[in-house]
């Protein structure tokens, strides 16, 4: 090297790539600490849109940052890329702030107009309710709506450029990070879209982190208490809302697409929303959306009908009994569909008593029985006058009798040389339903 700290001739190139390194990695240190001040808040909000000085609110609607801290996420050098996501972490709390500052100046508005309306009182006080409705203000008609409708377009397809499985590690986790702190408060059908998707990420961290958003991470797998099951976000959305936009969205990844263990994760998300109290009290969707998460369960099984299963898609297929045992449990409606789906993909009832029967997973074939139980029980799926029930009509159509024959055979092998466990584990457990099914039937129950 020269006196000047430069390399001659052939180490001209490396000397330039190291000046480089340092340049950028001083301007990520920089926009970190810009990012985390109070420049963030500043009313120009330069350190969202590159420097670009703007005295609107257009400039926080502006990605230009995030466009190009997202790319040097992906695309910078090993030892900078840390450096990057670090950068692009600052953003991001930068970008959640304003939304915080937003929310608190829209609550204080609305404060205020409430104040403004007791104190002058108007002649039909029922005037105001008919203009504008149950006569609360919300957040959103107090001038934020566009400014956040704005930016979750512009945010929406850059987040899911960088959620792509082709993309490294350190852009799929700012993704999901994200898609959690910042999309969920402005989109939140198409963030926790997003994070049903990367609950299926190869990498560990990022799918425990998108688990996590969803609410999921200690429930998979495990039985459905309806009763103690809760949103801790209030930014979730309904159960009509996900259903829109992770089985019938059109120019994202739907749920068909998903990987396994994301097709997993997303059915206990949905699930669990389908029995929250704002789907029982708040959600205007109806029974189709129910229908239509019934019908996804019972096609997804259909795809794994008689095969042997890996251990991703045996654990899917615990997911679907899971929450097709929650579904028919609760829903007259979700009962009656199952009980005639059947000709489009070749799976119906019979198919789920054989699955009771048979299913690789002794948790599968416990919930398959509840299934089993459950229509049984409903007389309205059997009879067309529920008054007329009579139990030997009710044995013959269900064909009770024949399925509590066969689960008698099943158990009668545990004394021969030759055993199948699994069957004879299904079978005590198919056979006690039917028996309690025919218990309740004769006792007009």
């Amino acid at each position: 090297p020269t006196s000047a700290g430069e390399l001659t001739s052939t180490g001209t190139n490396v000397a330039k790539t190291a000046i480089g390194v340092e340049i950028r990695d001083n301007c990520y240190g920089l926009i970190s600490t810009l990012a985390r001040s109070n420049f963030a808040l500043d009313e120009r909000q330069e350190i969202f849109d590159c420097g670009n000085s703007s005295s609107s609110s257009k400039a926080f609607t502006s990605i230009a940052s995030a466009t190009l801290l997202f790319g040097c996420s992906s695309n910078e050098t090993e030892i900078l890329r840390p450096r990057a996501t670090s950068a692009l972490d600052a953003l991001l709390g930068g970008y959640t702030r304003v939304i915080a500052l937003l929310v608190e100046k829209a609550k204080k508005d609305m404060l205020a107009e409430e104040l403004s309306a007791k104190n002058n009182v108007s002649v039909n006080p029922w005037a105001d309710l008919s203009t504008n409705g149950s006569g609360s203000v919300s957040v959103e008609t107090k001038g934020n709506k566009d400014i956040t409708a704005s930016l979750a377009r512009s945010l929406s397809p850059l987040i899911w450029n960088a959620a792509r499985r082709s993309q490294p590690k350190s852009s799929r986790l700012a993704a999901a990070r994200w898609s959690h702190e910042l999309l969920s408060h402005i989109d939140a059908p198409n963030a926790y879209h997003l994070l049903c998707f990367l609950s299926g990420d190869d990498d560990a961290t990022v799918s425990m982190i998108a688990k996590q958003a969803m609410g999921v991470d200690k429930t998979m797998g495990e039985d459905m208490i309806l009763s103690s099951w809760t949103k801790d976000d209030s930014n979730i959305p309904s159960f009509g809302e996900i259903m829109t936009s992770v089985v019938r969205s059109k120019s994202r990844p739907k749920f068909k697409e998903f990987h396994l263990r994301a097709q997993a994760a997303s059915l206990r998300f949905m699930v669990q929303s389908l029995f929250s109290e704002e789907s029982f009290y708040g959600d205007d969707f109806g029974g189709d959306e129910l229908c239509t998460f019934v019908s996804v369960i019972l096609e997804t099984l259909s795809s794994y009908k008689g095969r042997s299963l890996s251990r991703e898609e045996t654990d899917l297929v615990d997911e679907c009994s899971i929450c097709l045992s929650a579904c028919t449990s609760s829903s007259t409606e979700g009962r009656s569909l199952v009980r005639n789906f059947n000709d489009d993909v070749g799976f119906g009832f019979n198919d789920i008593s054989m699955q009771a029967l048979r299913s690789h997973s002794a948790k599968a074939r416990r919930h398959f029985s509840e299934v089993m139980g459950h229509l049984y029980e409903d007389r309205t799926l059997w009879t067309d006058s529920p008054s007329s029930f009579a139990v030997s009509d009710w044995i013959d159509v269900t064909g009770l009798m024949k399925m509590a024959n066969l689960c008698k055979t099943k158990l009668h092998t545990m004394f021969e040389p030759s055993i199948l466990l699994g069957e004879v584990h299904g079978a005590a457990f198919l056979g006690s339903q039917c028996v309690r099914a025919l218990r309740l039937a004769e006792a007009g129950m």
